[in-house]
């Protein structure tokens, strides 16, 4: 109640030239009554009191922040450290990624004979490695890029298909183990760089979406 007032006749700077004239005018009338320091150091606390909680006030409703969302952060009560090693972590593991579908992807596009071998061998045509090649690159770049964070799904997603689709292939032509481990093996490395992202890269929750709207 104290807020709607003074906010609607503009801001704090408003508020300020109001605050002012009370104190002056209780200044005035301690000269009239009474000449007691302590009374007039008591009359600007009060002043200040009530500015600092109509200017903070006025903050709160022009950024729309809540101070109750700060608590909640999952990031506002984990130490520094903490934070850090998270983040060298989730940059090792993106870093991996990415060279993995970057390299990967541009020796696809550019098809060596052992790349259209090794596509043959396992009943794909060879303008399939074009496919996968361009797929690969752009999620690399994708993992990478600043904020996008819904484009972050699909490419995520897509190397999950990508990974699952090869181990799966490779054990339907009988290949040796270590074939169809090597891209389950990448495929943990992917699912801990999805798992370690901060915050700023992750996609907001549609119930979070609904509830402010």
């Amino acid at each position: 109640m104290i807020a709607d007032g003074p906010l609607r006749s503009g801001g704090p700077d408003a508020v300020r030239k109001r605050f002012r004239a009370i104190r002056a005018g209780l200044r005035y009338g301690q000269r009239g009554y009474s000449a007691s320091a302590h009374k007039e150091k008591t009359a600007n606390s009060i002043v200040d009191g009530a500015y600092s909680r109509v200017w903070f006030a006025w903050f709160l409703k022009t950024t729309q922040c809540n101070p109750a969302d700060v608590a909640r952060r999952p990031d506002a009560a984990k130490p520094k450290g903490q934070m850090n090693s998270r983040n060298i972590a989730y940059w090792i593991t993106t870093g991996l990624c990415a060279f993995v579908f970057l390299s990967g992807g541009a020796v696809d596009v550019a098809r060596p004979a052992f790349a259209v071998e090794g596509i043959a061998h396992l009943g794909y045509p060879s303008y399939f490695l074009v496919i996968l090649g361009v797929w690969k690159v752009l999620g690399g770049v994708a993992i990478v890029a600043p904020r996008l964070p819904r484009l972050k799904e699909w490419a995520y997603a897509g190397m999950l298909f990508d990974l699952t689709g090869a181990a799966a292939s490779h054990a339907s032509v009988g290949d040796p183990a270590v074939k169809i481990a090597t891209p389950l093996i990448i495929l943990l490395i992917v699912i801990a760089s999805w798992a370690l992202r901060p915050r700023s890269r992750v996609l907001r929750e549609v119930s979070s979406d609904l509830a402010t709207a």
